[in-house]
């Protein structure tokens, strides 16, 4: 997992991290400056990580961008801020933890990306074993033949 979108309406900023990822071995697929762009550059590459800046300009700020984003696109998120506010980590709710505060080290970028990356996947692991017994689970309530038994 190595494509990354990055959203960030700063451009300065977008380039240096663009750069940054590059160097650490990363493949940049876009840089989208407001949460429309996001979604469409998004739906359309399908990246693997997406690094979404909070604060954006435009309608959508980076948190609904991700609401609308994951409802389409399966990508890994970390969020990208220099606000660490009570009110914006609410907002995050459990996505508090896939949260990165400007300014950061390239040590601690590599760092939470894999971490988020891995949740990601354990989550997708965990998904794939679930399913299939919540189905079984369900046809044995309803005394129906499990799918499994086919």
């Amino acid at each position: 997992m190595n494509r990354v979108l990055i959203v960030e309406d700063e451009m300065v900023i977008a380039t240096d991290l663009k750069h940054r990822l590059e160097r650490l071995g990363y493949e940049v697929i876009g840089m989208s400056r407001t949460g429309e762009e996001a979604v469409s550059t998004a739906i359309e590459t399908c990246p693997d990580i997406i690094l979404m800046d909070i604060q954006l300009v435009g309608a959508m700020d980076g948190i609904e961008t991700i609401e609308f984003i994951t409802r389409k696109c399966d990508s890994a998120v970390l969020f990208v801020t220099a606000s660490s506010d009570p009110s914006t980590m609410d907002r995050l709710g459990l996505r508090s933890s896939d949260v990165i505060i400007k300014p950061f080290s390239d040590n601690e970028l590599v760092s939470i990306i894999e971490s988020v990356v891995m949740r990601r996947a354990l989550n997708d692991q965990c998904r794939m074993v679930e399913e299939p017994l919540s189905r079984d689970l369900a046809a044995s309530i309803n005394n129906e033949p499990s799918p499994s038994d086919a």
